[in-house]
């Protein structure tokens, strides 16, 4: 080409300079992520470890515990029986109880044969609490 001629349609000197700068996208920024993205994504997972699901860490023995009438009152379920349901405790140390209707309702009666004896019974297998700790002692 001579030296006064322009090329039409050639390329610009610096090919970046005709694209609009774009923002990185968020996804982009939370994978790849500096030092400080980094260090909240270590933090929750090990956030996550260490959580527990409630399941797991409320574990109940079976049969020692369930849902009873008079707003989950066990005392007062062993106590008194369902006098509305037609039965009343008689004695709840060994679980018996009496109707006092002809037809009486019994569908609390297998839960309190079951829960209220095991509330006479101690928790720790009737032995005196001996620690192992020393430290506990004193």
């Amino acid at each position: 080409m001579a030296a006064g001629m322009k090329m039409v349609g050639a390329a610009p000197a610096n090919p970046t300079a005709q694209y609009m700068p774009m923002a990185p996208h968020p996804v982009d920024s939370i994978l790849s992520g500096g030092k400080f993205m980094r260090l909240r994504r270590f933090a929750a997972l090990l956030a996550l470890a260490f959580c527990s699901s409630p399941a797991a860490a409320h574990k109940i023995s079976p049969g020692a515990y369930a849902e009873v009438p008079y707003n989950n009152n066990p005392f007062l379920f062993c106590t008194l029986g369902m006098p509305k349901h037609g039965w009343v405790a008689v004695n709840w140390r060994i679980g018996k109880w009496k109707p006092i209707t002809q037809y009486p309702n019994l569908r609390w009666v297998p839960t309190y044969v079951r829960i209220c004896p095991a509330a006479a019974r101690p928790a720790g297998g009737g032995q005196p609490y001996r620690p192992t700790d020393p430290a506990a002692t004193s």
